[in-house]
């Protein structure tokens, strides 16, 4: 009998899919911590990014747990929610409807790192050595 590693391998295929959004999503966040107005195509990287962190987002949650994954399975579920909503709320920031001294503040520190995002690079290694 061949065993089920279909979940293990979706896992490894999304977490390296998702670990190679990482540096379009840094420099995502840099550009719209910088002053000033952006310019209109950022707005649609953010769509993309985020379309993008969501669609990998139902793959694994749709897909069936492969056992002894649960651990990295769960990690990637979140780093893939928290990637998703930071670009929402980087847009949110960077096109408001009212600009304040506070939103621009949240906006400055939009290129602070997260561990998450130090999860998401590590998983494909972690997956890859089970």
């Amino acid at each position: 009998m061949v065993p089920d590693t279909f979940g293990a391998v979706t896992l490894l295929v999304v977490a390296e899919r998702a670990a190679a959004l990482v540096p379009a999503f840094q420099a995502f966040l840099l550009t719209c911590s910088l002053p000033g107005d952006p310019v209109g195509s950022l707005g649609r990287e953010g769509h993309r990014l985020a379309t993008e962190f969501d669609c990998l987002h139902g793959w694994v949650a749709d897909s069936p747990g492969a056992p002894g994954f649960e651990t990295e399975r769960s990690c990637l579920l979140t780093a893939l929610s928290y990637h998703r909503m930071i670009v929402h709320d980087a847009l949110r920031l960077t096109f408001p409807k009212v600009r304040t001294a506070r939103t621009d503040s949240l906006r400055a520190a939009l290129g602070e790192h997260s561990t998450l995002t130090a999860d998401l690079l590590d998983l494909p290694a972690r997956l890859g050595r089970a």
